[in-house]
């Protein structure tokens, strides 16, 4: 049996960690663990409270050669808090690890593992129907020569060889980047753990360029503004500030400050999982205010992504463009802006960038108010001013069109119109 040695990182993160080994570890000049050349195994001892009572559980597992001891300690921190989890739940670790059940025999083959950990995750909501049916098109169509493999028995080899098949049939990067994801949460639900780094995968590119001319911008910009359809026009209107799909439909009343003409997106509802905060400008706020009621609570917008997405393809497909997704609108958007003269600066704050490496290379503060500037530039760039709004502040006149007009000369003539419309329905005021 081999003996237990306390593992030691200068980061503090190895606490209850203990490397398994015939012979006493090396360390570093530091004194951190460092691992041995070969595989090893680490176990983790943990002890917590069950029923007022203190219990101790311990779980060894097997690291792959090639792995670091901090990458080890990083991917095995995950499963000492299952460890505490299940110990604070049960009191004990036991049938942790208890062979797959199919058609009463026992299953530790990789097929009827992974249908059981999925159908688990299906059952508890933790993974939609579609993410799941996108897996399991990759699993049935892609996998099956890991499928009467047991889960003990596949290395990171045999993932590589499924990844290089793919590659061989001109599988396109994107999709077989989706191998791993298929792959991994299995093995390590059964404990299996792969050194993922020695996987060599192709290179995803998921730049998307918009390199429309800004006269077809326009001329999008303003089928979408008129739109007949109030509630989709509204959907339109926040896409135009840079705003992703999923961030607009996921928009809640309870997230607007009236008072304020702000409104967040709650993290949950952003790629990079950072609360966003917005300047919620008059055409926005009009936007909202068309839809009716003003509610306290709940969802502004009912539509789903799909739907407004047939839409828009419809929308663009009628002026004779069939190349646009939703996002595009997004980097349609961001690229006026910045052909504009925007500062790079203030477009990543508009879309809400936690880093700038999108737009440039390094990292800056951003505010709401830098957003607003890229959306004045952009709304300037197409024709349609952000500052036209303000003409609701004028004192009354029966000819709104030529006062306007007066004002702002270089405005086009269907924009005022536009803005008429918008004067002569009940405008939402903040006091």
């Amino acid at each position: 049996m081999p003996n237990r040695y306390k593992i030691v990182l200068s980061n503090g993160s190895a606490s209850n960690f203990y490397l398994l080994s015939d012979t006493e570890p090396r360390v570093d000049k530091d004194g951190n663990t460092k691992a041995p050349n070969s595989d090893f195994k680490i176990q983790i001892e943990v002890a917590t409270q069950y029923n007022n009572k203190r219990v101790r559980g311990k779980k060894s597992y097997t690291m792959p050669r090639g792995t670091t001891m901090v990458k080890a300690i990083q991917s095995l921190q995950g499963k000492k808090a299952e460890i505490i989890n299940k110990l604070k739940t049960n009191g004990s670790l036991k049938n942790k690890n208890i062979p797959v059940i199919v058609k009463g025999i026992n299953s530790r083959k990789f097929k009827d593992c992974w249908k059981t950990y999925y159908q688990s995750r299906l059952s508890a909501e933790k993974i939609r129907e579609s993410t799941f049916k996108a897996y399991e098109i990759m699993f049935n169509k892609y996998l099956k020569p890991l499928h009467n493999k047991n889960v003990d028995d596949i290395t990171i080899q045999d993932v590589q060889a499924i990844v290089n098949k793919a590659k061989q049939k001109g599988l396109s990067a994107s999709k077989i980047s989706h191998i791993k994801p298929t792959i991994k949460p299995t093995l390590e639900y059964y404990d299996v753990m792969l050194n993922w780094t020695k996987l060599i995968e192709p290179k995803v590119s998921n730049e998307r360029k918009y390199t429309y001319p800004i006269e077809t911008t326009s001329k999008i910009v303003k089928a979408m503004v008129e739109y007949e359809n109030t509630q989709i026009k509204s959907i339109f209107m926040f896409l135009l500030t840079g705003r992703r799909i999923g961030e607009v439909i996921s928009l809640k009343y309870e997230n607007i400050n009236w008072n304020n003409h702000t409104f967040k997106i709650d993290a949950k509802d952003v790629k990079n999982k950072i609360e966003l905060e917005f300047i919620l400008t008059p055409i926005l706020a009009d936007a909202i205010k068309s839809l009716g009621e003003v509610k306290a609570t709940g969802k502004v917008f009912k539509y789903t992504a799909k739907w407004v997405l047939k839409l828009f393809k419809e929308l663009t497909a009628s002026m004779g463009i069939h190349d646009l997704v939703l996002h595009d609108i997004r980097s349609m958007v961001a690229q006026t802006s910045l052909n504009a003269g925007a500062d790079v600066y203030d477009v990543s704050s508009m879309l809400g960038h936690k880093s700038i490496r999108t737009t440039e290379q390094r990292y800056v503060n951003k505010t709401k108010e830098n957003a607003i500037k890229a959306q004045d530039t952009f709304t300037k760039t197409i024709g349609i001013s952000s500052d036209i709004i303000d003409v609701e502040v004028m004192e009354p006149t029966n000819d709104k069109f030529n006062l306007i007009k007066n004002i702002y000369p270089n405005v086009k003539d269907e924009v005022i119109k536009h803005v008429i419309d918008i004067l002569e329905g009940n405008f939402l005021k903040f006091t």
